[in-house]
């Protein structure tokens, strides 16, 4: 990153150049990902497995759905619970097949629910993430 663009331009028609970044502090080093010629990493030490993976908006390539994942190289799959004491914990780890399948078909056999709203009255929802596996350079996270 050669410029952060926050805290520092207040133009509002100003154009992002090659080398700016949104947020990233000027110097943050960009890593290539093996195979996968339009998308970058950041390590970020407070994500799972520490980095940041972007792609441009402009590359329709991409689709990051559950929906898009190959669930037949689904390999491993980690659950995370977010916004502990400790950061985002690991709770669950799936490797054994017949556990991959029973997980699998529970996401496939639920339903989607529009304007969904968690009960509050006890207090804050529970939040999780999902990473899939799937042996490719980069894993699904839902």
């Amino acid at each position: 990153m050669k410029f952060r663009v926050t805290d520092n331009v207040t133009n509002p028609n100003y154009k992002i150049k090659n080398g700016d970044a949104a947020f990233h502090e000027k110097g943050t080093e960009i890593y290539a990902i093996k195979g996968q010629p339009v998308l970058i990493a950041v390590k970020t030490p407070d994500k799972i497995n520490g980095y940041s993976v972007y792609y441009s908006i402009e590359n329709e390539e991409f689709s990051w759905h559950f929906d898009d994942m190959p669930l037949e190289r689904v390999e491993r799959i980690e659950i995370y619970r977010l916004y502990t004491q400790e950061g985002d914990k690991k709770i669950s780890e799936l490797k054994q097949e017949e556990d991959l399948s029973h997980f699998l078909q529970l996401l496939i056999d639920s339903k989607n629910q529009q304007g969904f709203n968690p009960n509050t009255a006890k207090g804050d929802p529970i939040f999780y993430n999902m990473i899939f596996y799937t042996g490719e350079p980069v894993a699904y996270k839902f």
